[in-house]
């Protein structure tokens, strides 16, 4: 998942994340295993990782109304939300 941190809310959404959003991806059952912070450049500010091992799941994961509960929170925060969802090649790097 990526996006952009919106200006003047990195407080709130750091307190989201910790508090929310974390948390919430864990009890749905995906794993967070990477955190990327982006301080310059052309990227998005955030890029978060999370692994699972069924994909059945992701995609009724993104179909629930439960995540687009969690996502409509996030929005609050962020904009240029993206997410794509990559089958593991079984050396565990993805691109």
């Amino acid at each position: 998942m990526s996006w952009d941190i919106q200006p003047g809310q990195e407080r709130r959404y750091d307190e989201f994340m910790v508090r929310d959003f974390l948390p919430s991806l864990i009890r749905m059952g995906l794993e967070p295993c990477e955190v990327w912070y982006s301080l310059w450049g052309e990227g998005p500010h955030m890029l978060i990782g999370c692994v699972t091992d069924d994909k059945t799941r992701v995609q009724r994961l993104f179909r629930s109304d439960a995540w687009r509960a969690l996502r409509a929170k996030l929005t609050a925060y962020v904009t240029n939300y993206r997410h794509k969802v990559v089958d593991d090649d079984g050396n565990f790097f993805q691109l």
